[in-house]
């Protein structure tokens, strides 16, 4: 489910365009009111990230395994990895006041199991729709879910590229696309083109 350069799809329906976050990329569980939080490489992170804890009040009582990244912002609101690298390293309790000064927040882009049922086999846009309408970010100051632009009609590359640009470049940010046709998470064809 990893981001790779490639050739864009340049016109076609079933395309997402969504913002590429610089931070942690983490799958987040939630069951029975707890959150644990693994890194790309499936180590458990929890204990680095205390604050994520907070994800549950967004899903009321419901079970979940989100996809998504760990961001901290800097002073102008943009995610800054290297922001992010003070809450390193990885599996241990930070000191309460780095927590205060280097809050981190989940964005989450994928919503890969819900209630026991696996979405996985579903299209990507499903998923997005489950996801935006599951979540209630309002309760979770430490949850986000960016938009995504699923297109349901053709649209080209440039066109495509010009909407996010003018949401995205602007804050430091890289829009990375998702062939929703392509039903598994896994096997979905991704591209995260460099600005030029």
């Amino acid at each position: 489910m990893l981001a790779t350069l490639g050739t864009p799809p340049s016109t076609g329906a079933g395309v997402a365009t969504e913002v590429k976050l610089d931070g942690q990329r983490a799958t987040v569980i939630v069951a029975d009111g707890e959150v644990t939080v693994f890194s790309r490489n499936g180590a458990d992170v929890t204990r680095t990230y205390p604050e994520l804890s907070g994800i549950a009040a967004a899903v009321d009582d419901r079970q979940v395994v989100l996809d998504g990244e760990i961001v901290a912002l800097d002073t102008e609101g943009r995610p800054s990895f290297t922001r992010l690298q003070r809450r390193w390293p990885q599996q241990r309790r930070p000191r309460p006041e780095l927590v205060r000064e280097v809050p981190v927040r989940f964005c989450a882009f994928d919503l890969l199991v819900t209630q026991g049922r696996t979405l996985t086999e579903q299209p990507y846009g499903r998923r997005r729709e489950v996801l935006d309408n599951l979540m209630v970010v309002e309760k979770s100051r430490v949850l986000t879910v960016p938009r995504a632009m699923v297109e349901r009609q053709p649209m080209c590359w440039r066109r495509r590229r010009a909407m996010v640009s003018r949401a995205s470049w602007s804050r430091g940010w890289t829009p990375r696309t998702a062939q929703e046709n392509a039903a598994r998470s896994g096997s979905r064809s991704q591209c995260a083109p460099r600005p030029s």
